[in-house]
């Protein structure tokens, strides 16, 4: 044979034996396992329950654990693993990757036994339909009703309740089907009506981000039994479920949001009825309420700044500030908070909020701290220690930049620094030039802060009373306008 051909046959085949273990699926999986999960791991695979092939896959795992938790630079070949477990004999690649398969295998059961292990509702259902295949009825009963009691005191935490309790009461209607037969049609109707909620549920969690996400995009998609479930909802309030009273409500809210009424009762509603409602419908409840105040707001309808803050109170009241159980709070949010807290007159409460929730802000944390402690001095006038935490910050990305630049232009025009008004003006207005990330409507709000900031400083050097009078109405009937109820605040003195 070529020697030439020899050598790169060599390469080849060393190639493959240093295939790196890391690049498998199994180490997909491996590498998202906690300490407590590999040991819980180890158990699993060494119980002849779960692996009846090959003890093999156990010893496979032993000699993987030496590198484990996997490091981004771990270079872990096939064949080192292979001389651990076999010392001395020849590199079988066709045995390795079998033995790796069957891990993997393993690794995905684990998965589902770890999941299903620690949900009570998952565990409560399965287990019911195999005492029903075995016909061990009396602890079939007693295993649904200790599932439904478990739901009715956990619905913050059960996700799909509906669906659920309806599964569980198909199991016991079946169970029970001669002793029930034609004796009391108002089961089959509350079993129907689990069934209709959890549809309504997600069928207005569709229509809701269908509206919402159709003005990023072109295509139009269709709004599947939109009128029929619509009517219905609309129609049958006193029967369907609070949480889903509440979908229908902000579902209406995001498609006709010209319905003021429907926001107020809306409102109303989710302080009486937002602790007993699963979080994440909670919280998303709360969310569609507060985009509906900023869109009212920041279209001059100032008083919903009122709203607003109590929208903020019962999200912190109940933790909703994020999707997860004490999860990050979006900068947005944040921001959002400190701000309506400021304008509704709340310093103690926006300082207690931003000192209990400010570690679980996702990036920048000193940089906001500087931006959020700038803000509330200048609320309170004190412009001299805004413009101290102000300069100690570094704006990375667009929309602290925007916070940034607008509360600048406050400070200086209220200390009187006119060339730093008209500096910072020109930088912000070349900022927005050509950007494209930036939606109109709000570059558009921005753009007309920075001009109303300057006709308003250009009539207040010259204390023309005639011009400022003119800006007031001309700032009242603009929109949108950032920071319009303080450029109003500033024609009252």
């Amino acid at each position: 044979m070529n020697r030439k051909l020899v050598l790169r046959f060599t390469n080849c085949s060393t190639t493959i034996l240093m295939s790196f273990m890391k690049n498998t699926n199994l180490f997909n999986i491996l590498r998202t396992f906690s300490a407590e999960e590999l040991k819980l791991f180890e158990s699993f695979i060494c119980c002849y329950m779960f692996n009846r092939r090959s003890k093999k896959v156990t010893e496979l795992f032993s000699a993987l654990k030496k590198f484990l938790p996997v490091t981004s630079e771990a270079e872990i070949s096939k064949i080192q693993i292979w001389e651990i477990m076999y010392p001395g004999r020849k590199y079988s690649d066709e045995v390795m990757r079998n033995l790796i398969s069957d891990l993997f295998q393993l690794s995905k059961k684990f998965l589902i036994h770890l999941r299903v292990s620690n949900d009570k509702v998952e565990s409560g259902k399965i287990l019911s339909q195999e005492l029903y295949d075995r016909k061990i009825k009396n602890l079939l009963l007693k295993e649904i009703e200790s599932t439904e009691t478990y739901i009715k005191n956990n619905i913050r935490s059960v996700e799909s309740r509906f669906i659920d309790m309806y599964i569980l009461d198909c199991i016991k209607n079946i169970a029970l089907n001669r002793e029930l037969e034609y004796k009391d049609y108002k089961e089959q109707q509350h079993r129907i009506m689990e069934l209709v909620n959890y549809f309504l549920k997600e069928m207005m969690a569709y229509y809701q981000n269908y509206e919402i996400l159709k003005t990023f995009i072109k295509t139009e998609y269709e709004m599947i039994l939109f009128d029929e479930l619509m009517t219905f909802a609309d129609m049958n309030h006193k029967i369907i479920d609070p949480e889903v009273i509440l979908m229908f409500n902000t579902t209406v809210l995001v498609i006709y949001p010209e319905k003021e009424d429907v926001f107020k009762k809306t409102l109303k509603l989710v302080k009486q009825k937002g602790n007993s409602i699963e979080r994440f419908s909670h919280y998303n409840i709360l969310v569609s309420l507060e985009n509906y105040c900023l869109n009212r707001y920041n279209k001059g309808d100032t008083d919903y700044i009122k709203y607003l803050y109590e929208i903020y109170e019962e999200k912190i009241k109940y933790d909703v500030l994020s999707p997860t159980v004490t999860g990050t709070i979006v900068e947005s949010t944040f921001t959002n908070i400190v701000k309506t807290g400021i304008r509704t007159g709340k310093f103690t409460w926006t300082e207690n909020f931003i000192r209990n929730n400010f570690h679980r802000l996702q990036e920048n944390e000193d940089d906001m701290l500087n931006y959020y402690l700038a803000y509330i001095f200048h609320s309170k006038g004190d412009n001299g220690k805004a413009l101290q935490h102000l300069s100690k910050l570094r704006a990375q990305d667009m929309m602290e930049k925007i916070n940034v630049k607008n509360l600048e232009m406050k400070i200086y025009f209220e200390l009187g620094y006119y060339d730093n008004v008209l500096m910072t003006a020109d930088t912000y207005k070349h900022f927005f030039s050509g950007n494209k990330k930036i939606s109109d409507s709000r570059k558009a709000g921005h753009l007309n802060f920075i001009d109303l900031t300057l006709k308003l400083l250009r009539a207040t050097e010259k204390n023309d009373k005639v011009t400022l009078g003119f800006l007031a109405k001309k700032i009242k009937n603009t929109s949108p306008v950032a920071e319009k109820d303080w450029l109003l605040s500033k024609l009252k003195k």
